[in-house]
């Protein structure tokens, strides 16, 4: 998967993601998350406080289909994070062990295109 955008507009931020399943077996979502994560400077991770962003709104389907793509938006109340984090995009498997993990760098948040 990837972060197709990040977009602020009206007091929210916007951040589009696109998932691709490749596998033949359907995947089922248990929960998706997101995280502050710290980012690692030269093999050496710097200790920051973790925290939580919950979206206001999502579209994001139940599961995504063998062999299928998903385009997923989840909306925020605007923010920022720490130059030394990542938002962190966590998304688990019911009944499996597959997850999906992706890093998205503070300069995409802070120079998030702005839509109307």
């Amino acid at each position: 998967g990837y972060v197709k955008g990040v977009y602020v507009g009206e007091g929210k931020l916007y951040v589009l993601i696109e998932i691709a399943n490749r596998t033949n077996i359907n995947y089922d979502v248990e929960s998706i998350s997101f995280i502050t994560s710290p980012v690692q400077v030269k093999n050496r991770q710097i200790e920051a406080e973790e925290k939580v962003f919950t979206p206001i709104y999502a579209i994001q389907p139940e599961n995504i289909a063998k062999k299928s793509s998903q385009r997923l938006v989840y909306v925020f109340d605007k923010f920022t994070i720490a130059d030394n984090k990542n938002l962190l995009f966590i998304m688990t498997e019911i009944d499996g062990e597959r997850t999906l993990s992706l890093d998205i760098k503070p300069k995409y948040i802070v120079g998030a295109e702005y839509v109307k």
